[in-house]
């Protein structure tokens, strides 16, 4: 009984209510951040305001504010060997078939890729896995928040483009989405569907032949530095005073 409560539930908060609010502000900002009349304003608006800020400060300090924390939205560094290794498998067994539609990048290309997919992954990961669907776990069980997780992921990408927009597409990324969404779910931690996440983000790309500019990739570095600040800063240990003796 209470297996089967854990994977299907209802029980809806204010939390899934937050959690649904922000993720119409992600898709929102994003559309927006490459709408911006000047490339310049895209990077900073994208990198910093977008990525760092509504996908990652904002959702791990309303998860802080109730007093958990972030371990139990899979940010956590405990058994990383485990979660990277499941990832790792889970990314060779889906990657590979893939890999004869791409061509070996130049060096520098790979250069500017690897940076920007890394600062992508991590903010959809934060975000799409660590909050969202482990707040709608605690609302409603298993089974709704990989459903969500998926076609939350699909949803999001229309910003980048009338690509992005087609029906197929959107099957395609809701498919994705849940392939990630499952990961996550084997081991409740980001890590894992992180590294699922990044070779597959880095190989859609090389299939398109897309690149990135070197100001795009700094703006990546920048936006990882930062949003990785802020993890550390937030999941550090509160210390507590010691009882006087």
């Amino acid at each position: 009984m209470g297996a089967a409560h854990a994977w299907s539930r209802s029980r809806p908060s204010w939390e899934v209510a937050a959690a649904t609010f922000l993720f119409v502000g992600v898709v929102t900002l994003n559309a927006l951040a490459w709408a911006m009349p000047a490339m310049w304003m895209t990077v900073v608006v994208y990198h910093l305001v977008f990525a760092v800020g509504l996908c990652v400060v904002v959702p791990t300090w309303l998860w802080l504010r109730r007093g958990r924390s972030l371990a139990e939205m899979g940010l956590s560094l405990d058994r990383w060997p485990w979660c990277v290794g499941v990832g790792l498998a889970l990314a060779v067994l889906t990657v590979t078939p893939r890999l004869g539609n791409v061509a070996m990048p130049s060096v520098g290309g790979l250069a500017t890729l690897v940076p920007a997919m890394c600062m992508s992954t991590m903010f959809e990961e934060v975000f799409f896995r660590g909050y969202l669907q482990t707040t709608v776990r605690r609302g409603f069980g298993v089974l709704p928040a990989l459903g969500c997780s998926a076609v939350a992921f699909s949803i999001y990408h229309v910003g980048y483009g009338p690509e992005w927009r087609e029906p197929s597409m959107l099957v395609q990324m809701t498919l994705v989405g849940l392939m990630f969404a499952v990961a996550y779910q084997l081991t409740a931690s980001v890590l894992t569907s992180f590294t699922l996440n990044l070779p597959h983000a880095i190989v859609t790309f090389l299939e398109r032949g897309e690149y990135f500019t070197i100001e795009a990739a700094l703006a990546s570095l920048l936006a990882l530095a930062v949003g990785s600040g802020w993890l550390a800063y937030a999941g550090r240990p509160q210390r507590t005073p010691h009882a006087e003796s």
